[in-house]
């Protein structure tokens, strides 16, 4: 009698394992419900070392920008259309000992007065389950805001083109893998982004652990891109390599983002002509990145 116990409890403990083993596997999908709002706070520090000509360039900018994504509806086909817009960017600038600051709510800069016209601009897309962007709707007005101002086509290069918020916005999603996921899974996510130069990124994702509905994934990613362009006159080649660490955890209820912190580290050479003494230039330059987002879930 003792014996069949025994043999009971060990197919029980069995079973137990088993089931925990399938509830540890998850499909990884948007689950969205209409009229609920992200609001995205994206936190990003960046120390910029570059030499011209034997001398250093110093650069410390530090930038906060809400994003807000709100759930305007659900289709037939039950792709979501999102409107998203830019809530709110604060920047403080320090090049060489000089400061800079713009507040979007504020305001009180000229030189920003183009990107303040931006907040609270909509732009509307149709999504798919898997995060795929598949229209955007209200660009030109967006970018005809900004028009060809290059200082803020620097700052925020992904607001100044079409081709750069379309490749922005496919990297909003870009951690959604069609596979099931389950502790361990490793999947990796390429694209190309195209603003402020033709960039490929591969991003290398793994899913950590599942805590609950939180899923936690180590993220490190690997751009490079070779590129001539003209500037000053002069054309230029430039030659960017970089990686990128960090972490971030995804909600497995509606499959959004709700932590990310990345660090980046870039180096760029450029090398030209220079246009009064024909001799070859070689401009190195370095980026270091730190990058942290938390995205809060509200319903209206």
């Amino acid at each position: 009698m003792k014996h069949k116990n025994y043999i009971r409890f060990i197919l029980a403990m069995a079973l137990v394992c088993f089931t925990l083993h399938v509830s540890a596997k998850t499909t990884l999908r948007l689950n969205l419900q209409k009229g609920s709002v992200y609001e995205m706070n994206m936190n990003m520090s960046m120390k910029m070392d570059q030499e011209v000509m034997g001398q250093q360039i110093k650069m410390d900018q530090k930038m906060n920008m809400q994003l807000v994504y709100k759930v305007a509806d659900i289709l037939p086909t039950k792709n979501y259309v999102i409107e998203y817009s830019v809530g709110q960017i604060k920047m403080d600038i320090s090049t060489n000992g000089q400061q800079m600051s713009f507040d979007s709510q504020t305001g009180g800069n000229p030189i920003f007065d183009k990107l303040k016209s931006i907040i609270g601009s909509v732009i509307k897309m149709e999504v798919t389950p898997l995060g795929k962007v598949e229209k955007v709707e209200g660009l030109d007005a967006f970018i005809q805001k900004i028009g060809d101002d290059k200082t803020i086509a620097q700052l925020v290069p992904m607001f100044s083109s079409d081709e750069g918020i379309k490749s922005f916005m496919n990297q909003t999603f870009g951690y959604i893998p069609e596979p099931e996921l389950e502790k361990g899974s490793k999947w990796s996510c390429k694209s190309q982004l195209t603003t402020p130069m033709n960039l490929d990124l591969t991003v290398n994702y793994e899913l950590a652990s599942i805590e609950g509905n939180t899923l936690n994934m180590n993220v490190n990613s690997t751009f490079n891109a070779a590129k001539q362009m003209e500037q000053m006159g002069a054309k230029v080649d430039m030659q960017i390599d970089g990686t990128q660490t960090g972490t971030m955890t995804v909600d497995a209820a509606d499959g959004w983002l709700r932590t990310q912190n990345l660090d980046q580290n870039i180096k760029m050479i450029m090398k030209m002509k220079n246009p009064q003494s024909g001799e070859e230039m070689n401009m190195p330059i370095e980026l270091k990145l730190a990058i942290e987002t938390k995205v809060v879930k509200k319903s209206l």
